[in-house]
């Protein structure tokens, strides 16, 4: 979980690095057999994802886009809008 600005910036930069890895990996798809390559790119995908809900957590956006139990419906115009 991260938990600081620094840990945010470590994250991405985790997230960028196995997106590469990724991105790699699928430049020579054609060279695995279909069930090899999704073996392959299984644990890189679930990590990027895995690392995108920390980031998603730590800056709101989680948050942002899950209404809570006890919020009230908006009947009117945002305020603001």
């Amino acid at each position: 979980m991260i938990q600081t600005e620094y840990g945010l910036r470590v994250t991405r930069e985790a997230v960028a690095c196995l997106e590469d890895a990724l991105r790699g990996l699928t430049s020579k798809k054609a060279k695995y057999h279909p069930t090899t390559f999704a073996l392959l790119a299984e644990p890189l995908v679930e990590a990027i994802q895995a690392h995108r809900a920390e980031i998603d957590e730590y800056i709101g956006l989680t948050a942002a886009v899950r209404p809570t139990p006890d919020a009230a419906p908006a009947d009117g115009p945002l305020v603001g809008a």
